[in-house]
């Protein structure tokens, strides 16, 4: 007889009486793959605090996620290895705390001098393109983000990225490009591509797996049109290969490698910054994995778990994607 999970206490409002109704319905829609998800939150009592908290992580199951062709089977699979993965590693705490308020994992100085962070969210942010988002914060808003999951397919692990998506307002070109400058020339998408790979070969995934303009989730007809994106473009400029299934590929090691051969003697000097920048920046980020990977104890319902990397709340990420 397999374990229930117990529903969250919805409050009585319109967002509430909506939850309810997702996992009502759900339920009935997907009764086998509700019971797999429901007894993997049961048996993970930190997972299941935060279900509670939020209640679209139980409904999240049954709405597209990821990648337009999986099913509502391959979703939990999804989900359960993402979560199996992160909790064993030691970081149910981190994801717990990103689930509630962004978290800084790295911070660094551009080209002149200008601060940058990279912070990290759970859960809350880009919950249909992945379980993980890393935001690149530039003069207090976010101007790019990359959404991420850690999956098993076909017995290896790898990381599948669902959403690389920049700054939707109408000065967001003047600033990408001010942000390409403090990079080294540097654009910020190959930044956040380049940091989820190497988390990726952190956590010994062989390949990175990228979401293709075909199979990229997105809620409705009126939000697709607004996407303005072109994922394949950009995997193709980054020389992936296309799979199968439509979507691309990147291997996850030796993403920082470049060999400066082959860069103009005269711009040889900034690709070295921007390698260096690069591989800063990723060291950073394993750095401050490691130091957050440890065993704890489930969360209570009022605990905003450790205070020292929260993000301020001043930080505005209203014309980033999210």
């Amino acid at each position: 007889m397999s374990k229930r999970f117990p529903l969250p206490i919805l409050r009585h409002s319109e967002a509430g009486i909506k939850d309810h109704f997702k996992i009502s319905l759900g339920a009935i829609v997907y009764p086998i793959q509700t019971r797999r998800w429901r007894s993997f939150l049961h048996d993970n009592p930190m997972l299941g605090e935060l279900a509670r908290q939020y209640p679209r992580i139980i409904h999240k199951i049954y709405r597209p996620y990821l990648s337009k062709h999986l099913r509502c089977a391959d979703r939990v699979d999804l989900m359960i290895g993402h979560y199996s993965y992160m909790f064993e590693a030691g970081l149910g705490e981190l994801i717990c705390e990103a689930a509630r308020h962004p978290v800084s994992v790295a911070e660094f100085a551009g080209k002149a001098g200008t601060l940058f962070r990279i912070q990290l969210s759970s859960i809350n942010v880009g919950h249909r393109e992945g379980e993980l988002t890393l935001q690149l914060i530039y003069a207090g808003e976010c101007v790019y983000a990359a959404s991420f999951t850690l999956a098993d397919l076909n017995g290896a692990t790898y990381i599948r990225l669902g959403a690389l998506q920049g700054l939707r307002s109408a000065d967001g070109a003047q600033v990408i490009k001010n942000v390409t400058r403090e990079l080294h020339g540097c654009r910020p998408k190959k930044l956040m591509v380049s940091v989820v790979r190497d988390i990726g070969a952190y956590f010994g995934c062989s390949k990175i797996l990228l979401v293709s303009n075909k199979n990229r989730v997105s809620i409705n007809g009126r939000r697709s049109s607004r996407i303005s994106s072109n994922y394949d473009e950009t995997w193709e400029e980054m020389l992936a290969c296309k799979r199968p299934d439509g979507n691309f590929e990147l291997p996850c090691v030796d993403a920082l490698q470049k060999n400066l051969d082959l860069v103009p003697s005269h711009k040889r000097s900034e690709a070295r910054r921007r390698n260096a920048l690069l591989a800063s920046v990723c060291e950073t980020i394993r750095a401050f994995l490691e130091m957050r990977k440890s065993p704890v104890a489930p969360p209570s319902a009022g605990d905003t778990g450790p205070a020292s990397n929260a993000v301020p709340s001043q930080v505005s990420a209203d014309r980033c994607w999210a």
